[in-house]
């Protein structure tokens, strides 16, 4: 089961309250952090020019000042409220999404956790939340917290790809399955080769046969992990975006666990995938996991922040 030690908590914060789901994001994290013994950091990134980042450090009678000072009480306020839970907090100048990685890279956070902001139609179209930045260019896990759960049991769909990262995806599941009593469903989506081309060229028996095959072969990794009772385990065939949201729709699914794609440099900065494809429009919650051979574009600067 995956376990984790030291979780970051990014908070958008509005004068003296934790904007959007904020709320949900802390309960999430505070939960997580008592089950596995683990520690948190709560942080707001604060992008502001120098001269406000200067008038907040060294005038507390500013505007600027007093902003500063209601945020580090909002932050001071949920860390000495973490019953069981040693919690620290942090003020971080500079871009949102990159201050968050560089502070996983320095302090080696193991998760991040953050809320994310309601998008109508035209505002989920749009290219580089930080949300999806995260995915893209965090090293840990991130777990991208949209709202509460639906039901008192949560749904908690893994997308599995079959690789090694898919197999992370099922342990974070299972871990939180067994701390939240959640559902767990697992889904694969089969891109035959022969797809390019013709779909029909598959005769159906070998259609039939590939579907057994990986439904078998994930019914092994859930066993093995103690899900009882097992999962129910669905094997689509096409597109893997379309069908993991025709899935979250189908089945109101709480929390979706997926890995990513391992790119890192340029590419990493410029091309999506799956997991990023899926955010904006899924009405869940998302954790994506990255591949165990992954390493950040972001490169670890000095620290701006209190």
């Amino acid at each position: 089961m995956a376990t984790f030690r030291t979780i970051l908590v990014a908070l958008d914060i509005d004068d003296d309250a934790i904007a959007d789901s904020g709320h949900a994001a802390v309960e999430q994290a505070l939960a997580l952090a008592r089950s596995n013994g683990a520690c948190i950091t709560f942080v707001h990134v604060l992008d502001v020019s120098d001269a406000v980042r200067t008038a907040m450090l060294n005038d507390a009678g500013s505007d600027a000042g007093k902003r500063y000072a209601r945020i580090a009480r909002v932050l001071h306020s949920l860390a000495a409220s973490a019953d069981g839970v040693v919690a620290r907090t942090g003020i971080f100048f500079g871009s949102h999404w990159r201050e968050l990685v560089r502070e996983v890279l320095r302090s080696r956070h193991d998760l991040v956790v953050i809320g994310t902001k309601r998008r109508g139609i035209a505002g989920r179209a749009l290219f580089g939340s930080t949300g999806n930045k995260l995915l893209r260019t965090c090293p840990c896990p991130v777990w991208v917290v949209k709202a509460a759960a639906h039901e008192a049991r949560p749904n908690i769909l893994v997308a599995h790809d079959l690789t090694a990262v898919g197999t992370g995806a099922l342990d974070v599941a299972a871990s939180i399955a067994e701390l939240q009593g959640a559902v767990v469903h697992v889904l694969n989506a089969i891109e035959h080769p022969e797809a390019e081309h013709f779909l029909s060229s598959v005769d159906a028996r070998t259609r039939a046969e590939r579907v057994s095959e990986v439904r078998e072969m994930l019914a092994v990794q859930c066993r093995a992990r103690g899900l009882d009772p097992l999962p129910e385990i669905s094997v689509a065939e096409g597109n893997a975006y379309a069908a993991i949201l025709d899935y979250i729709h189908a089945h109101r699914i709480d929390l979706l666990v997926m890995g990513t794609v391992a790119r890192t440099g340029v590419a990493a900065l410029l091309t999506g995938n799956t997991a990023e494809n899926v955010l904006p429009w899924a009405d869940c919650s998302l954790i994506a996991i990255k591949p165990a051979n992954f390493v950040s574009p972001v490169a670890l600067a000095s620290a701006t922040h209190q």
